[in-house]
């Protein structure tokens, strides 16, 4: 259980008794209970029944931690390979309405 899992597992009747909206406590209850006693689990066996292995079930909800890790770190590997060997900084900003006419007129040239 990793710490944001335990801070809500540890507090989770307080979100489900409060006024947050119904998916905000349906996430909260489902990533304080994924991968632990409150979930289904399978039980895995060698055909010649030498041992057996129990899984939990997770939540494979997009906001837990636990259920993400993997897609977290293709994501890193696949970004890392887009990016050069360089330097750089990425920023988004906006600019003033009146500086649209001007940017647009340079775009265009």
């Amino acid at each position: 259980m990793n710490p944001f899992q335990k801070a809500l597992y540890d507090h989770i009747s307080s979100p489900l008794g409060s006024k947050y909206p119904l998916h905000v406590r349906n996430v909260a209850a489902s990533v304080a209970y994924c991968r632990t006693n409150a979930m289904r689990g399978r039980v895995y066996s060698c055909p010649n029944n030498h041992f057996s292995v129990f899984m939990r079930e997770s939540c494979n909800n997009r906001h837990c931690p636990n259920c993400q890790e993997d897609n977290k770190l293709e994501w890193n590997i696949k970004v890392k390979e887009k990016v050069t060997n360089s330097p750089h900084f990425h920023l988004v900003f906006k600019l003033p309405s009146f500086v649209y006419p001007y940017i647009l007129k340079k775009y265009q040239e």
